[in-house]
């Protein structure tokens, strides 16, 4: 159960406290509406270990003004601006800080709202234009003034020492500053900017007030414009946020309540759809967000508070070839071997052999790849370094290594692998633990290879039980060996287990059966010698 305390500041008159902006290890600052800051132990609550900073405090406390616009915590300090815009800095207690101001700024009151924070720098930004930078090293502020522009927004670029600005003229200022001096390059859009938020990429997200949200990616010279797809308008209580899950997918709540989120690769902003019963309209009115560790917490005018889990995106997308015939591509196998190689054949015909998404210079009988058309259903390497191959139409092959690199391999191809009509279809190749190879085929069923004097020899395991529809037991799917190296057989009619230590094979079969549908009742187990 939460729990809620209620604390006395003991002070000698009420106060009121519109924020909570910095906590240390012992205490905590509250910022008044008209009364200063003050800075509350979080033990031992007296009235004289309150202190309070204001216009009418002891000198050592003393403020220009009650009225606090901006507050901040950095490492070991605290920072605040107060009208009419002078910029305090502090450990226990403010003390102005020495400027340097080239020329004149201009008039009137220079309110520090907005601040964004790099390594050597705090960048400050007031609504009328005036741009505050405070250079951490040697604990001084230097002012200037942009053309009078009305800055809505300031943010440090975490890839580059470029500091972006906002403005309510459609105006993208980016900044720096450079030997006592701020340099300026300005974009200009058709929309009133807002709030700015930069993604993992470097790219920059900026509010088109009452529009939608600009898009400016690292690297390029251009915006990128989205329409915010709600009708309602702009309300009061609505603020503009984003954020990126861990799957690096951008979330956007528009000023007007909407909920969205970036679809990349269809490069549009898709609507947050609503869970299992709600109403459409949940996500239509979105007031506040909050994201922790894959969990959005998504507060609505209709719905209250709902909780969203955001799914990991475990997926990744990998080209293993090219074609403008999109089954070409389908993947029929993969299989990494052990120097960490993927192989990868296409129903197109293609084999690949890539290492972290660079192809390998593999030939085959020193042709390259490419000059091969292989359609694998299965592939596989030996404890010899061997690969071998099973195809759905044209039998078996078996790469073998003619170098340490493994890059040249001689091919050696079994068209048929029983008879002279059987064993084109090979959906599976397993090693047993006696370095036996095991081949599991369509048409002849599971067979056994043998290899003497470089030749590999193919034995079929016969499998025969009276009354039963056996032929089912010569379609094989797959192999796969558990953890005693027992070979468990699937079949297109049931399973089959084989013991390669011992060379016997049991059969796994239903006791109620018809000739061409097996029931689902209970299974018998019997054991047959090979």
């Amino acid at each position: 159960m939460p729990v809620s305390e209620t604390i006395n500041l003991a002070l000698a008159k009420k106060v009121q406290v519109h924020g909570i902006s910095a906590i240390t290890d012992d205490r905590i600052w509250l910022i008044t509406v008209d009364e200063g800051a003050l800075c509350v132990p979080l033990r031992n609550i007296t009235r004289e270990n309150i202190l309070q900073y204001s216009a009418t405090a002891p000198q050592e406390h003393t403020l220009d003004s009650n009225h606090i616009f901006l507050f901040i915590k950095m490492k070991n300090k605290i920072s605040g601006s107060v009208t009419p815009g002078d910029f305090k800095i502090c450990k226990r207690w403010f003390r102005p800080l020495q400027r340097e101001a080239p020329g004149q700024i201009g008039q009137g009151r220079r309110n520090f709202t907005k601040v964004s924070e790099n390594t050597n720098y705090l960048y400050f930004t007031s609504h009328n234009g005036s741009v505050g930078v405070y250079i951490k090293k040697q604990n001084k502020l230097y002012l200037s003034a942009f053309a009078g522009e009305t800055i809505e927004s300031v943010h440090c670029s975490k890839f580059s020492g470029l500091v972006y600005m906002a403005t309510n003229s459609g105006k993208l200022v980016t900044c720096e500053y450079r030997d006592k001096g701020l340099t300026y390059a300005t974009r200009q859009t058709p929309y009133a900017m807002g709030n700015m938020f930069e993604d993992a990429n470097g790219n920059l997200w900026i509010e088109a007030v009452d529009k939608g949200i600009l898009l400016f990616r690292k690297g390029q010279d251009h915006f990128s414009f989205y329409a915010s797809g709600a009708t309602s308008k702009r309300n009061v209580n609505n603020r503009f946020t984003a954020f990126q899950d861990f799957n690096k997918t951008v979330w956007i709540t528009f000023s007007n309540g909407e909920l969205v989120y970036y679809n990349e690769r269809e490069d549009k902003m898709v609507p947050a759809l609503p869970v299992d019963g709600f109403s459409n309209k949940s996500f239509n009115s979105v007031y506040r967000i909050f994201y922790d560790s894959g969990v959005l917490w998504v507060g609505s005018e209709f719905r209250g508070v709902t909780k969203l889990i955001i799914q990991r995106n475990i997926f990744q997308l990998e080209n293993i070839g090219e074609s403008t015939h999109f089954p070409d591509l389908e993947v029929r196998a993969v299989y990494f071997d052990r120097l960490n190689r993927r192989w990868a054949s296409t129903q197109g015909g293609q084999l690949t052999v890539q290492k972290n998404g660079i192809n390998q210079p593999v030939t085959f009988n020193n042709k390259l790849l490419k000059d091969f058309s292989i359609v694998a259903y299965t592939i596989t390497e030996d404890s010899r370094g061997n690969i071998w191959i099973g195809t759905k139409n044209d039998g078996l092959y078996k790469a073998i290594p003619q170098d340490l690199e493994r890059t040249r391999y001689q091919l050696q191809y079994y068209p048929t692998v029983a008879d002279k009509k059987k064993g084109f279809r090979i959906y599976s190749i397993l090693e047993d633990r006696l370095h036996n190879i095991w081949v599991g085929s369509y048409d002849a069923g599971l067979m056994r290879v043998s290899e003497q004097n470089g030749v590999c020899h193919f034995q079929r395991v016969p499998v025969s039980l009276p009354k039963y529809p056996v032929n089912t037991f010569g379609q094989i799917r797959h192999l796969s060996m558990d953890k005693d190296g027992l070979i468990w057989v699937a079949t297109t009619g049931d399973y089959l287990l084989c013991n390669p230590y011992i060379y016997t094979v049991t059969i796994i079969i239903k006791l109620k059966y018809t000739v061409n549908r097996l029931k689902m009742k209970d299974c018998l187990i019997m054991m047959y010698c090979i």
